[in-house]
Parts: structure tokens; sequence; C-alpha cells
């Protein structure tokens, strides 16, 4: 038998890829994230997984560290985030965690106008509009055919039948997702962002991405409420908290 039945997993995987408000995701979030523990305790473990991002040529190269100073940065209202200073260092992989409406999202956007990226970097946004999914697939259109190659294994490696991604006639959030992601790869950045990656995946994409990402040798930032993926994945953690009404702070967990 499955980690779940079939009924039960394209219940969730339906409510996922619906675009429910984010109160609901969540919940959803956390109920694929129990079923990974409770599989992962059984020892039912048996997916063979893509090799994992790696690349062929030369990565883009960073002056690493990368850096922020010690500041403090507007949310809402009164209410302010205070973060000491962070740095990046190549092959590190960061999480960032906490609830709902401390900073992350809005850290993130500061991190990347703040720092001053001198070459390549993926940055992919916690929410991702119909425009600019409908310019993802233009670019891929005009991509040349030894580009659309590359761009195939990507998608393979993140878990996925490129051409059945490719060619969907309506594709899920977390089908652009993937895609961006894969398109972005074709730069062969040093430095990954993502908000929220796992955001409209069902289990076997987030196991997929997961496995890739491990694999990736560069430095890479991210955000999420899934916790297994959180554990798996971060060799050092950001963490964002409320320290009074008015003000959120951020401590580093090594």
């Amino acid at each position: 038998m499955g980690r779940f039945d079939s009924a039960e997993k394209e219940k969730i995987n339906g409510a996922l890829f619906s675009g429910k408000d984010k109160g609901d995701g969540q919940i959803l979030q956390r109920i694929v994230t129990k079923k990974r523990q409770l599989s992962e305790k059984m020892g039912t473990l048996t997916k063979e997984y893509a090799t994992g991002i790696n690349f062929e040529g030369d990565m883009a190269k960073h002056n690493f560290p990368i850096s922020v100073k010690k500041s403090c940065i507007a949310l809402f209202e009164e209410t302010k985030l205070c973060f000491p200073s962070l740095s990046i260092n190549v092959g590190e992989k960061i999480g960032i965690s906490g609830e709902n409406g401390v900073g992350k999202s809005s850290f993130i956007r500061y991190f990347v106008k703040k720092v001053n990226f001198q070459h390549e970097y993926l940055y992919i946004p916690q929410e991702i509009t119909d425009k600019e999914a409908e310019q993802l697939f233009k670019d891929i259109s005009e991509l040349s055919p030894e580009e659309k190659g590359e761009l195939f294994t990507l998608i393979q490696r993140l878990g996925s039948d490129a051409k059945a991604l490719l060619y969907s006639t309506v594709p899920s959030p977390g089908e652009v997702r993937k895609l961006l992601i894969a398109q972005g790869l074709l730069k062969q950045p040093s430095l990954i962002i993502l908000d929220e990656p796992t955001n409209h995946m069902d289990l076997d994409s987030i196991e997929s991405l997961e496995s890739a990402l491990q694999e990736y040798a560069g430095a890479l930032v991210f955000i999420t409420h899934d916790q297994t993926f959180l554990k798996n994945l971060s060799t050092k953690r950001w963490v964002f908290e409320k320290s009074n009404p008015r003000q959120y702070t951020v401590q580093e967990i090594l």
C-alpha cells in the first residue's frame, strides 16, 4: 500500500491546485506534512528520485558571502521588522520560517533590492500572476532547440514529465512554479531564492523538488511552512518571531 490511498491523495491534490485562500492552503499543507512525517517513520519510502540540480558548465559566480547589514524595515501601520546582520555563503541552504504576517516575504523583497547582485540569481516570489505565467510560456517558446533540450532535462530532474508540463492547456499553479524554476536554472545561478516553493504542489512534486535542491551546489534561501521540507533541506535557519505587538525580529539558528 502507498503512503495514502488514491482517493485521499486526489482530494488533497485537487484542493492544493484549486487556488484556495491562504488559510485553507496552510491547513492542507500541514496535512501533507503530517503524512510525510508519518510515512518516513514507517520507513515506506521506495520512490527513486531524479538526479538533482547539477550543471555541466560553469555556475555563475557571486562574491560570497552575500550580506545584509543590521536594520529595521516598515511592514504595515506602525509595525516593523528588525534583523541582525545576516550573510549567505556558497553551498548554504537557509530555511526561513515563522507565522504568517511576520515579514518573511517583505524581508526577501528587501534583500533582493538591497543586495548588489553582480551575476545571475533566481528569485521566484510566492504569488505568480497570470501575466507572468503567460510571459513564461512565450519565453520558453522562443528558446533554441538546445535550450529546450536543457529545459526538458531540468524539468525531469524536478520530477515531472516535461512534454506534459509544457503542453498542458490549463497548467496548475504548481506546474507553473516548476517551469519557472527550470527556466531560471538555464542561467546556472549560484543563488536561488524561493518564497513558498511547495505551494500548490502535490506530495510527489514536493519530494522531487526537495531531492533536486539537496544536490544543488550553489546557495539557497527559501521560505516554507512545510516543517519536513525545512528540516530535510536547510543547513541554517532564519526564524521570524513577534517580539512585541509592534515589532518582529529574526533569529539565526545554526
